[in-house]
């Protein structure tokens, strides 16, 4: 354990010098003082006094020789909370680093695979009379390649113009505040399942579309097999909401 001089050992020191030579210097000079002794012994009364002043001196400098600082044990304790401070901001960083990259991490959707896109299509094709359908050798180039997010885009705008047409909905209605408002993909599909109840297995494969054309739409990375899966899966669904209903009404 390291030990340390007691601050007020210093101060207790100086003092008991100083006391000291002010008795002798007393004890000469007599009572009342000696005029002659103190001119003498001038420097030895300021050196007296110094002494008596320096426990409340913070530093003392003596030209560019010497120079005394007590304050030293508080300068090393301020550095020493200074850098406790910079540790504990820069702690904080990294954590918020961290968050961040965990956030942004995290933001990243699971989108369906090959496998469950092609589940999806089949079911349909068990619930309707729309069969399900290889991808085209226009589609295979279109997935190979950038513009399969453009072909996702337009399959998604094809859907959605056929809840439209179905729907007998225009692309967008007046709102009361004198502005434009326009239907959501998704709201619109829930019209249609509710004016369409035969037709609730579509909700499961609806979903995978719309989250295979979300994931391009933001740049996330698909695999030219699921956009493929997807077009077709697209086309499917376009398929079974033009169909006329079960009943032929």
């Amino acid at each position: 354990m390291e030990k340390h001089v007691p601050v007020w050992a210093l101060p207790l020191f100086v003092w008991i010098l100083a006391t000291y030579l002010f008795t002798g210097m007393a004890s000469e000079a007599g009572f009342p003082p000696n005029v002659d002794f103190l001119e003498k012994h001038s420097l030895l009364l300021g050196l007296l006094v110094l002494l008596y002043t320096v426990p409340f001196l913070s530093k003392i400098k003596v030209g560019a020789l010497l120079e005394l600082e007590r304050s030293v044990e508080r300068a090393e304790k301020d550095l020493s909370e200074f850098k406790s401070q910079v540790a504990s901001q820069l702690s904080v960083l990294s954590t918020s680093v961290n968050t961040i990259s965990t956030v942004s991490n995290s933001l990243t959707v699971n989108i369906p695979g090959v496998q469950t896109l092609r589940e999806a299509q089949d079911m349909i094709a068990e619930e309707s009379r729309v069969e399900a359908k290889e991808p085209s050798p226009g589609d295979r180039d279109l997935a190979g390649s950038d513009e399969r997010v453009f072909a996702l885009v337009k399959a998604r705008i094809d859907v959605e113009g056929a809840l439209r047409r179905v729907l007998k909905r225009p692309a967008a209605r007046a709102d009361p505040n004198g502005g434009t408002r326009y239907s959501s993909v998704t709201k619109l599909f829930n019209e249609f399942l509710s004016l369409r109840p035969d037709a609730a297995y579509l909700k499961r494969p609806m979903g995978y579309f719309m989250e295979i054309c979300g994931a391009v739409i933001h740049a996330q990375q698909i695999t030219p097999a699921q956009a493929e899966e997807a077009l077709a899966l697209g086309e499917q669904i376009r398929e079974v909401i033009e169909a006329p209903p079960p009943d032929g009404n």
